[in-house]
């Protein structure tokens, strides 16, 4: 806040947010203090009307610890009152001259208030109040007789010395107000000015390391300070991305410092209650989503920023977030496009070879399997390559029909037909569309008789189960058994279909659910695959609110788990 009287605005400020409690510090000050002063905390309890105001005790500071602000200062406020007592003298000399002239006594007095207006409205009220004092003592002792005493004949220049006082004094504090209401717009004007000056120049800057540069270069020169900044990368990790000053970015205490503004969203370090240990200002960066980073700012000799330094820096902390937060986006939004664009194209691909493909293949197979079933006279050796051929057709022909499915899924054209079907009568026909590949491997299927009829697309459903079965298939060695089991767990129905293979690595338990990802063991081998089994089988289940993991047996082997929940049964959302 700022205005002429503390108190005022206190309350005014709090009257217009309809503030009910305020809670003012105290400070121990002397009589003479108070009497001439008076104190901050009985004024705005005076003039609170029906707010609490709660008075608390401040802590005594520190004596052995100085303040390099507060020490310039002192020392400021010292060298304004030598100067007023050099101009009072130097205004003594001019009365001294118009004295031995012999001109009137208000000319004198006009040269002395032209010296008290004049301290007054260069180094404040205070100085201006002891030049008036001097100047009454040093007229009546040299330009009133007796000359070099305070004793006056003429009664009548005590009261031209009380009214010169007053008037003196007056002017004083009123050419003291304007010039601190003069000071106050002038500072606002500044601090206007930063923040539109850093406004436009975010505005028209795009990229992380031009942003930074721009804020490095405007805050350097407004503040004269060395700026660090850290952002948010992988992991939540802060990251500097200025180089030039090393002590704060490869100093523990500084990082340490950086890290709990993050963390806690606040500001500390030098000047600040919270670590004053530190070297810089540290203000958290937050935007809409949350901190993005900090900023750091440390001025030369590590001096202490001002109250209103501090709010302009939080200010332009805020207009920072924001332009970071704006340029990440920018740079998601564009990888976004260019994921769709990577997606539409390799659908459109896929699409294209798997339609291409499909015919020739069909009368590939076709063909193969004519020759085969009037192959009874042919050679064993070319009746082995012909079953060759459609065993590989076969193959094939599955693998564009992932390719076509997965397709269709993604674009949104398949919608599941949802219907009560009992989970038994799709375990079997997806059993037996996979009996020929069967026949060498023991199955054992577990269902409970109380498994209740569930809503699902049993043609989907069926899928996700044989593309289970092949991943057993090709990923055990002929002979071993494969289990089917079903469960109801907490009103979810829970199918698993478990092998006794070489298991999956923790790394690919999620990942193995990816387009064209495949944990191959043997390259180049017959479990060679296009890696889209098991991700059609997650669109599918996906398309129910289900689930589907992998996991491990106990006794080694995989087990892959989907789940269909039952009690929305007439409230299913095809998700894609």
């Amino acid at each position: 806040l700022t205005g002429h009287n503390r108190a005022d605005e206190i309350v005014k400020y709090a009257h217009a947010r309809n503030v009910t409690k305020v809670i003012v510090g105290k400070t121990a000050r002397p009589l003479l203090y108070r009497l001439l002063h008076g104190s901050v905390a009985d004024e705005i309890q005076a003039k609170s009307g029906d707010i609490d105001i709660y008075v608390v005790p401040g802590e005594n500071a520190d004596k052995g610890a100085s303040d390099p602000t507060m020490s310039s200062q002192a020392t400021e406020k010292k060298r304004g009152y030598k100067r007023s007592a050099l101009i009072v003298l130097m205004c003594t000399m001019l009365a001294g001259l118009m004295h031995v002239g012999q001109l009137a006594e208000a000319n004198k007095v006009m040269v002395y208030l032209l010296g008290v207006v004049f301290i007054a409205a260069r180094y404040g009220m205070g100085p201006g109040i002891f030049a008036s004092i001097f100047s009454v003592i040093l007229f009546d002792i040299l330009m009133v007789r007796p000359y070099f005493s305070f004793a006056v004949n003429d009664t009548q220049y005590l009261l031209m010395f009380a009214v010169m006082l007053g008037i003196a004094i007056l002017i004083s504090a009123l050419t003291a107000r304007i010039s601190q209401q003069a000071e106050m717009m002038r500072q606002r004007m500044q601090r206007t000015e930063a923040l539109y000056r850093l406004s436009k120049q975010l505005a028209g800057t795009t990229g992380l390391h031009q942003l930074i540069a721009t804020v490095e270069k405007e805050l350097a020169d407004m503040f004269q300070a060395e700026i660090i900044i850290y952002i948010v990368q992988s992991g939540r990790k802060l990251v500097p991305v200025t180089s030039t000053h090393e002590y704060l970015t490869e100093d523990f205490i500084e990082r340490g410092v950086a890290h709990w503004v993050f963390v806690h969203g606040k500001v500390a370090g030098i000047g600040t209650d919270t670590l004053p240990q530190a070297g810089a200002l540290y203000l958290p960066l937050i935007a809409s989503q949350g901190a993005v980073g900090v900023l750091g700012i440390s001025q030369k000799e590590k001096r202490s920023f001002l109250p209103d330094q501090v709010q302009l820096l939080e200010t332009f902390a805020g207009q920072i977030a924001i332009a970071l937060e704006r340029d990440q986006f920018a740079d998601q939004t564009k990888q976004m496009m260019i994921d769709v664009e990577a997606e539409k194209m390799r659908n459109a691909l896929l699409s294209s070879i798997s339609h291409d493909f499909r015919t020739p293949l069909s009368v590939i197979a076709a063909t193969s399997q004519q020759l085969l079933s009037t192959a009874s006279d042919v050679e064993p050796e070319r009746r082995e390559l012909i079953h060759a051929i459609v065993e590989e057709a076969n193959r094939l022909h599955r693998y564009v029909d992932n390719l076509l499915e997965i397709t269709r899924i993604e674009s949104g054209n398949v919608k599941p037909d949802m219907q009560l079907n009992v989970i038994d009568d799709v375990i079997g026909s997806a059993l037996n569309s996979r009996k020929k590949e069967l026949a060498t491997r023991p199955i054992e299927v577990t269902v409970p008789d109380d498994i209740p009829a569930t809503m699902m697309d049993s043609v989907l459903i069926e899928r996700v189960l044989i593309n289970l079965l092949d991943n057993a298939i090709r990923y055990t060695p002929a002979g071993t058994q494969i289990e089917v089991s079903v469960e109801m767990v907490d009103e979810v129905l829970q199918v698993s279909v478990s092998d006794h293979g070489l298991g999956i690595p923790e790394s690919d338990k999620e990942r193995i659910f990816e387009k064209f990802y495949r944990h191959d063991t043997e390259r180049g081998s017959e479990r060679s695959g296009t890696g889209l089994g098991l991700a059609i089988c997650h669109a599918i289940v996906r398309m129910h609110s289900g689930t589907i993991f992998a996991d491990n047996n106990p006794s080694g082997g995989a087990k892959l788990t989907f789940t269909i929940p039952v009690t929305e049964n007439h409230s299913v959302v095809a998700k894609q």
